[in-house]
């Protein structure tokens, strides 16, 4: 595991006093520099807990529900990313039903949108125009 990931986690285990909006942007910060598919994992699993816990806190907030689906649908999208910035659809599926499955994703719109992007565009070859070469018929 990422030394970085094992410290934040860490750092959540102590049980110490955590502010859950700093917590949440590092997180996406470090989503962000991870590449391990367990790391991530990691990392979303303590996303989960700490925003269970800002919603314990503040009560049934639509606004608070809305900013932790978006930023759930942000880091899906991120980790489904190819280096050249491409969402790969059948990645983003993927890594959405993996989600849905660990119980930190709900099977919505999104979830929708990304089995249907898998099923139409298909994978993403690396070096290759992939699916955008197939839609526009290059």
């Amino acid at each position: 595991m990422d030394n970085r990931v094992t410290e934040l986690l860490g750092e959540l285990a102590s049980g110490g006093d955590i502010s859950p909006q700093v917590v949440r942007n590092r997180i996406v910060d470090l989503f962000g520099k991870v590449t391990d598919e367990g790391d991530r994992i990691a990392l979303l699993a303590a996303f989960e807990a700490v925003m269970a816990l800002a919603l314990r806190n503040v009560g049934d907030s639509p606004q608070l529900k809305g900013a932790i689906r978006a930023d759930k649908c942000l880091l899906a999208m991120t980790e489904a990313m190819c280096a050249d910035g491409i969402v790969d659809p059948e990645r983003l599926n993927y890594v959405v039903e993996r989600e849905i499955s660990a119980g930190r994703m709900d099977r919505d719109s999104f979830a929708e949108l990304a089995a249907a992007g898998a099923k139409v565009l298909g994978s993403r070859p690396s070096g290759g125009s992939g699916w955008i070469g197939r839609l526009f018929g290059r």
